[in-house]
């Protein structure tokens, strides 16, 4: 029996439980990585339909009871169960009507409107969180691809040298030693380990970042010619025009908790409804049969109204409310450290974004031509005979050394954007949605209105 090749057999088991794998033959941006992360993302789905659930349920709870029906037979007579017997015999059909006490259908219904508007909030916090977690393992890959040039480059730049030193060895020339040439060996082979690690954390990075996309990545996606954060201009703006505090109350993960407050004050609402009569009203219509001498007998109309008052229950009532005000309190706590967290969080990232640009600046003006310099300078020194291995070497690690600190600050600076952005923008997003204009001004934002988010469309 011919064997099947692995290749076929992987598509075809993926295939089986719904998935299918990506196969890369192009360089993966940081945009199209957010995109797959977003599109494949469940949660999302499972949100919109939680939305239409609550939806639903808000048009179920602003509704009055059915009404109740009723059909009896009344005082027949058992000595001869005649309807014209007696005159009190009837046959009587009712209707009975009960009424929402006091507004508690309508609260009900802001209740479940509230939650349909936070499953918005959900999903609009879910879309920038993924885009946050992927950009986090897009750029663990960038920085290990980057890795791996820069230990690829100074291999090849320890070639020529392990070249040279074997040479001026085995010619005698003086001051090289057989421990220059197992120095040079040494140093290649610790940058083939240290690629070796950078190459699986390229490795890791890829398959992480799968798990988002709902299929694993078939092949090495390979890296893009710049690299650039998609939301950057839009997150510039912003930092320089809002007030972090002011803007933060309307980031997703606040604004739900704000949204918790407002559900909690119609619960409060709620249990104190329950202090009031409930009304119901009840209609009759008894038939009587003719008397058995022929006589006619009129028919009865009945009407009435009935109303549960609850006074024997107002420990209960009164221990509910003080339950209900106690967590609208608790909601408004969360809300405002929420909001307190979220700021401190995004003038910490600002602050740090700030020194490590400078640090970057530092590295473009000085510190990376001069590690260049540095190395041509020791290597002149030593094949004239003026000057140690070791300062080729040094001098060599250095640079590589340089070149990798700057490719970390580089990468950082992205990290950092990537955590303002999850912060800035939905707040942004969530702020446009309740027509908030985003000014910084003495005061903070300017608000033109201060609801809560309404449906998508």
């Amino acid at each position: 029996m011919p064997s099947v090749p692995r290749s076929v057999l992987y598509v075809g088991v993926l295939s089986l439980i719904g998935m299918s794998p990506l196969a890369f033959s192009y360089p993966l941006t940081l945009q199209e990585a957010q995109s797959l992360a977003v599109q494949h993302d469940p949660l999302l789905k499972g949100s919109e339909w939680r939305e239409k659930a609550l939806s639903a349920e808000k048009v179920a709870a602003d509704t009055w009871e059915n009404p109740i029906m009723s059909t009896s037979l009344m005082n027949l007579p058992v000595n001869g169960f005649s309807l014209s017997q007696e005159p009190m015999t009837q046959f009587k059909v009712g209707i009975k009507q009960r009424l929402p006490r006091g507004e508690t259908n309508a609260i009900k219904s802001t209740v479940f409107d509230l939650k349909a508007r936070q499953e918005i909030l959900i999903r609009e916090g879910r879309r920038w969180q993924l885009i946050h977690d992927v950009s986090q393992l897009w750029l663990n890959w960038y920085h290990s691809e980057q890795k791996k040039r820069v230990y690829n480059a100074q291999i090849e730049l320890l070639k020529p040298l392990l070249e040279v030193t074997e040479s001026r060895y085995r010619q005698g020339v003086n001051q090289s030693q057989q421990q220059d040439v197992l120095n040079v060996r040494m140093a290649m082979l610790r940058l083939q380990d240290d690629l070796t690690q950078a190459d699986l954390d390229s490795r890791t990075a890829i398959a992480d970042m799968s798990v988002y996309w709902d299929a694993p990545a078939q092949g090495a996606p390979t890296l893009p010619d710049k690299l650039s954060f998609p939301q950057t201009p839009t997150l510039l703006d912003t930092v320089k025009r809002a007030e972090p505090v002011a803007l933060m109350t309307y980031h997703p993960s606040a604004h739900q908790l704000a949204l918790n407050e407002k559900i909690a004050r119609q619960n409060l609402a709620l249990a104190n409804e329950t202090g009031k009569p409930q009304w119901a009203i009840e209609a009759s219509y008894g038939h009587r049969q003719e008397a058995q001498n022929g006589a006619s007998r009129a028919d009865f109309f009945s009407i009435g109204v009935q109303v549960d008052l609850p006074y024997f229950t107002s420990s209960k009532r009164n221990a509910e409310t003080d339950a209900a005000s106690a967590r609208m309190h608790a909601a408004a706590t969360d809300f405002r450290l929420r909001v307190r967290e979220l700021a401190a969080r995004a003038l910490s990232l600002q602050e740090k974004l700030s020194v490590l640009q400078q640090r970057k600046a530092l590295y473009e003006s000085g510190l990376s031509q001069q590690s260049k310099d540095l190395i041509e300078v020791s290597l002149a020194s030593y094949t004239s005979d003026a000057g140690s291995f070791n300062d080729v070497i040094d001098a060599s690690i250095n640079r590589m050394n340089v070149e990798l600190e700057s490719l970390s600050i580089e990468t950082q600076i992205m990290r950092v954007i990537s955590e303002l952005t999850s912060l800035y923008i939905p707040a942004v997003t969530v702020a446009e949605k309740l027509n908030v204009e985003i000014v910084n001004t003495p005061d903070g934002i300017e608000r033109q209105d201060v609801g809560v988010v309404t449906h998508e469309g």
